[in-house]
């Protein structure tokens, strides 16, 4: 019969009725449980000095899907009455961790199946079920005996899970206490260091060992051999299992010999750097190992580089010119036959291969053996890149004579160093370039750059990203980018023109002709459109004062004007009888230039048939001379510079000008963009001598123009030359 751990009884009581009703409350199929535990120590060797507490175990009560049905501590549930269907039930009770490992770990389980019957079944009399609760883990010592004191300077033993190898208990000499680890697969690693400092070590091969399972195992030497024996002894039955493992006293040390940088060990190793970045390599620098068992017997380096010609070496013997050509190169190191810690620091020569501003690359195979004739292998590689950053501008952050959202992304960095400094340069022929203009932020491998002003339309610049702390060694490669053109309106000083001319008929006297004018020499490319013939008569006109009953809201004249011709925005007031040289019409329009067309009626039936052109530039402002002559309200001035789906991007308006300018003066309209990341593809300028006509009328007399010399009724006069779009 098997022994057992902790035999912690756990008896349940299922109680049951005979009535019809039953006890409690309970009804037929229907049944309540009691819980009971107690323990009892058969006083066998494998029983534990100290048992938990009884009220510190976990009930758990699961039906037959295995549903969680009732959970709490036994110090909550001994007294309690829990009801129940009647049926198949599961009681799990427990305490500790399942997968501890170290000492004062045990962990308890107690796992029964029981079965509710219900009280009328049963007939009134509880069903009693009874659990104990067993150590679920496996139970260990080591105890270490006389010859291997005697025969070691030190000695320890590790047993480890061969599933889980982070869990592993570790016995020191004279360790007393028992170790717990979860069951399965365990095997034991012995350590004994002789007394001239080297260690043995030695792995069993794993052994299965089930929970519940009381291991001890026997380390020991034997004698004057020096070998280690360790004897297994197992508990798991009335029967005694012994393994015994003999441990040669050529046992490989602890620890083979290995390499490390920036704490990896895998043997193969890459030292990168930029050319743009590093002012001086410090840290490339590759260490060595053998433990703390033996020394460094040899450490043979061969050399690969198109940068550099090195000869093959042992750095532990390595003398005269092989020396000489190591240090000149660059290289130091520490190998020397009396340490078990070296390092080979290839710093000096990185700085040098960075120095040459190229691509460059050296492999150094090295071959580490210790003195008992382990091996180990590893590759170093100097990897050094030169400075290489790509600029990227979106095509909707050029402008004419300004670039905004500079970014570059470095190439072969994960991200660019905080110390380093770098500046953004640009040029129209790639011999000649501008000073560096510093960056604002750094985001990983990413730098970004303020505006970039000053630039000329309609230029192709190279921008490249320039190491500024290292000028002179190292740049990127250059990207191209060319600005918008600055374009502007044809005919923006009104020297072409075509005259027009509209005949109304007068009473008693035949015809009347007015002259107009359109603001461009050819119908098939239009420019600017007016609104001349909104106030010009259409009816038949009574006798006398013509120019007050029709006459053009806007006309060119030359003389008082800017430069060669003007033109004259005027709110003209018309009437086809009562204008006179007392009274005035009572129709009035402000007159406009616009981009686009009109369909060239008059009065009431003139209508713009078109407005806007093609344009593929974002000006800063729109600006023109003029002078002013008001009559109480401002003039209106707008530009609109829209995108391909016909959405405004940028808005320039000046609607408070009321006060008189007598001399040609320049007027600037910022345009102001609430939409920068969409390109211009049409635009809109209109300007008025007033915004709706609303100012009163008052008589001008000697209105000079090309048709002549008039008199006329109006409210605001503006005059209007050299229209031209500004670009900053």
């Amino acid at each position: 019969m098997k022994n057992s751990f902790l035999p912690c009884v756990l008896l349940l009581c299922v109680l049951m009725g005979c009535t019809a009703e039953g006890p409690g409350g309970l009804t037929p199929g229907e049944g309540a449980v009691r819980l009971s535990l107690s323990q009892e120590d058969p006083g066998t060797k494998s029983s534990l000095e100290d048992l938990p507490s009884l009220d510190d175990f976990e009930v758990e009560i699961y039906n037959a899907k295995a549903i969680r049905l009732y959970r709490d501590t036994y110090a909550r549930t001994k007294d309690a009455t829990i009801r129940l269907n009647a049926g198949e039930f599961r009681l799990v009770a427990h305490h500790g961790d399942t997968l501890g490992a170290g000492f004062n770990v045990p962990y308890f389980l107690a796992d029964q199946p029981f079965t509710v019957h219900g009280f009328v079944e049963n007939g009134g009399q509880p069903d009693q079920v009874s659990a104990t609760a067993r150590l679920a883990n496996v139970r260990m010592k080591v105890l270490q005996g006389s010859n291997l004191h005697a025969s070691y300077k030190d000695a320890y033993v590790v047993v480890r899970h061969e599933r889980y190898p982070k869990k592993q208990v570790k016995f020191v000499q004279d360790e007393n206490r028992y170790g717990y680890m979860p069951g399965g697969d365990l095997y034991l690693e012995v350590y004994a260091q002789l007394f001239s400092g080297e260690w043995k070590y030695y792995k069993s091969e794993p052994a299965s060992y089930q929970p519940n399972d009381n291991v001890t195992f026997n380390v020991d030497a034997a004698g004057r051999e020096g070998d280690l024996t360790v004897k297994i002894d197992v508990d798991r039955s009335v029967e005694t299992i012994t393994v015994e493992e003999l441990i040669g006293e050529k046992a490989k040390p602890a620890r083979e010999p290995y390499f490390v940088f920036n704490g990896d060990k895998d043997g193969s190793f890459v030292y990168s750097c930029n050319t743009g970045f590093t002012k001086t390599v410090n840290d490339a620098i590759l260490t060595l190992n053998t433990g703390a068992s033996t020394h460094i017997e040899r450490l043979e380096m061969h050399t690969e580089s198109a940068f550099v010609s090195l000869p093959d070496v042992d750095l532990v013997s390595v003398d005269g010119d092989d020396r000489q050509s190591l240090l000149d190169a660059g290289l130091d190191w520490m190998a020397g036959s009396a340490a078990n810690l070296g390092y080979v620091d290839f710093s000096g020569l990185a700085n040098r291969m960075m120095e040459s501003g190229r691509a460059c690359s050296a492999t150094f195979s090295l071959t580490l053996t210790d003195g008992v004739g382990q091996t180990a292998e590893g590759t170093f590689v100097l990897d050094v890149k030169p400075f290489k950053a790509t600029v990227n501008i979106p095509g909707v952050n050029i402008w004419a004579r300004r670039i905004t959202g500079v970014t570059a992304v470095v190439a072969d960095v994960d991200a660019i160093p905080a110390d380093a400094v770098l500046g953004l340069q640009w040029s129209t022929d790639g011999t000649n370039w501008s000073a560096e203009k510093a960056s604002v932020s750094v985001n990983g491998n990413t730098v970004r750059f303020g505006d970039v002003s000053g630039l000329e339309p309609a230029v192709a610049y190279r921008f490249r990203v320039v190491p500024m702390h290292l000028a002179g060694r190292a740049s990127a490669t250059a990207g191209s980018f060319t600005t918008e053109a600055a374009l502007q309106i044809a005919n923006s000083g009104f020297e072409e023109y075509t005259e027009q001319s509209y005949t109304t008929p007068v009473a008693i006297m035949g015809n009347f002709k007015v002259k107009w004018w359109q603001l461009y020499a050819n119908a098939s490319n239009p420019g600017w459109g007016v609104n001349a013939l909104q106030t010009v008569e259409t009816d038949r006109m009574a006798t006398g004062y013509q120019d007050y009953k029709t006459y053009p809201c806007v006309a060119l004249f030359n003389s008082g004007s800017y430069s060669g011709n003007s033109v004259m925005l005027a709110t003209v007031y018309i009437g086809n009888s009562v204008a006179s040289e007392i009274a005035h019409g009572d129709t009035n329009y402000p007159g406009e230039i616009f981009l686009g067309t009109a369909n060239n009626k008059n009065k009431g039936s003139w209508a713009k048939t078109s407005e806007g052109l093609a344009f593929a530039s974002r000006p800063s402002a729109l600006s023109f001379m003029h002078r002013f002559n008001p009559n109480g309200a401002a003039y209106y001035a707008q530009i609109q510079v829209l995108d391909a789906s016909g959405n405004v991007i940028g808005t320039g308006e000046k609607n408070d000008g009321t006060a008189a300018v007598n001399a040609w003066t320049r007027v600037t309209i910022p345009v102001k963009y609430t939409v920068t990341n969409r390109k211009a593809a049409s635009i809109r300028i209109s300007i008025r001598s007033s915004r709706d006509g609303g100012e009163g009328a008052r008589k001008l007399s000697d209105i000079s123009t090309l048709s002549g010399t008039h008199k006329i009724y109006c409210g605001n006069a503006l005059y209007v030359d050299n229209v031209e779009l500004l670009y900053q």
